[in-house]
């Protein structure tokens, strides 16, 4: 159970370490608030020590300079659309030990820009591919796969057999862990497949999920793909630029199947990530990737908001709202019971202006990942509506107390008038 002063020290340590790179040193403010505002005003530091540094690098490289240093990064190009060359500090690091030689990253401006230019390469290699999609799949994702390549089949997945037809001549499992429900199998699976692809945007850079998946698929032969986006989770909640990966992972050459097509597959990526002019530049590429302070303090970071989702969920289950946390573990969703989008905006909003009239850290905001309590609204692949409830990191005090505000919030009918799912119910409360 985590206190106010173990909350605020292990602010102080994550003020810290961004102010060591903005050239700033000070004392922690002794609230949310403060806390949220000292922390986007280093960033706005870090990003203008960061212009000022790099003065030289503009979009054309005029300085004659064949190489240019951006922190951990190194970057080579004449123009940064048109021939942008990246080579920073692992993104996995703590995934099964690999050569460097096996792993090629790619740099994108976001995590869909990644996911845009991996698919729109696919489509450009295969004329027919079966993409499994396990249950219920990030609607963006899909979106993505049918606007750009519609030649690539998707196949939803939520239990039984594996489903892959021979229609396709590409059998890939494309796991979306910022949605995915269904228990994904390992082991004999891969071998009957050619490409896993992992989006890991909701997960610890060092999760075991990631790690168990990636090691089966290695074990078996198979190549994969990592996808990320870097802004929620890896910048202590600054959202530092709009930092995107794909990184492409081949097996041992022992166990590895033949793999030109997966070498063409990077280079199809990186062609599309320079036709849409989404690359990664200088003020996407935070200066304190690869701090080993930094993957200490996002995994506690991450720890304590998956504790305190599942203890804010468990007690406004008691108190008999229909709530339940969402699949990854980062925010929870209070039911609707309608699809009206609109009027759970307004909820939303009036939910977030009642807890912040009670004191507690609560904005309404359209992503999630801050210091802050981020409230929303929320709508599943099926068109229901909800409300997204994103407690953050707070201590345990914190959570219990927005868990009362939350059961007794005034304008409980206009926010949630569903019934709870006895089934969700027995999870939570599952000792």
């Amino acid at each position: 159970m985590e206190t106010w002063d173990g909350y605020f020290a292990r602010k102080q340590q994550e003020l810290s370490l961004l102010g060591s790179y903005a050239g700033c040193a000070f004392s922690s403010p002794r609230t949310v608030d403060g806390i949220v505002a000292r922390k986007f005003q280093l960033a706005a530091a870090l990003k203008a020590q960061q212009a000022h540094a790099g003065w030289t690098m503009t979009e054309t490289g005029w300085a004659g300079l064949d190489r240019h240093r951006c922190g951990p990064f190194e970057l080579r190009y004449g123009y940064q659309r048109a021939d942008l060359e990246i080579c920073g500090p692992p993104v996995h690091a703590k995934l099964p030990s690999l050569p460097r030689e096996q792993i090629s990253t790619v740099y994108t401006a976001s995590g869909m820009s990644a996911v845009f230019a991996l698919v729109s390469a696919l489509g450009r290699l295969f004329r027919a591919a079966d993409i499994v999609i396990p249950a219920p799949g990030y609607p963006e994702t899909a979106e993505a796969i049918q606007c750009t390549a519609p030649n690539l089949r998707i196949v939803p997945w939520s239990s039984g057999p594996w489903p892959l037809s021979e229609q396709g001549e590409m059998r890939v499992l494309l796991v979306d862990f910022c949605s995915c429900i269904t228990p994904v199998p390992s082991g004999a699976l891969f071998s009957s497949l050619d490409l896993p692809i992992l989006d890991t945007s909701c997960l610890a850079a060092g999760s075991g999920r990631i790690r168990r998946l990636l090691t089966s698929a290695l074990e078996a032969g198979v190549p994969a793909v990592l996808v990320r986006s870097h802004t929620k989770l890896d910048s202590l909640g600054i959202e530092y630029g709009r930092l995107g990966s794909a990184s492409f992972v081949v097996p041992d050459a022992a166990v590895a199947r033949p793999l030109a097509w997966f070498s063409a597959l990077q280079e199809e990526a990186r062609t599309g990530v320079r036709l849409m002019g989404a690359a990664a530049v200088p003020s996407h590429l935070p200066w304190f990737m690869a701090d080993l302070g930094l993957q200490v303090l996002n995994s506690r970071r991450i720890a304590a908001i998956l504790h305190g989702t599942r203890r804010l969920a468990r007690r406004l289950c008691l108190a008999g709202w229909p709530v339940r946390p969402y699949a990854h573990g980062l925010y929870l969703i209070l039911e609707a019971g309608h699809s009206d989008v609109d009027r759970a905006k307004e909820a939303a909003k009036l939910l977030a202006a009642d807890l912040g009239r009670q004191g507690l850290p609560a904005r309404h905001a359209g992503s999630f990942g801050f210091d802050f309590v981020a409230i929303d609204s929320f709508v599943e692949p099926g068109g229901r509506a909800g409300i997204r409830l994103a407690p953050s990191d707070l201590p345990d005090l914190a959570i219990d107390a927005l868990a009362h505000a939350v059961a007794h919030c005034r304008d409980r009918r206009a926010i949630a008038t569903a019934q709870p799912i006895e089934s969700a119910r027995a999870e939570l409360l599952r000792v």
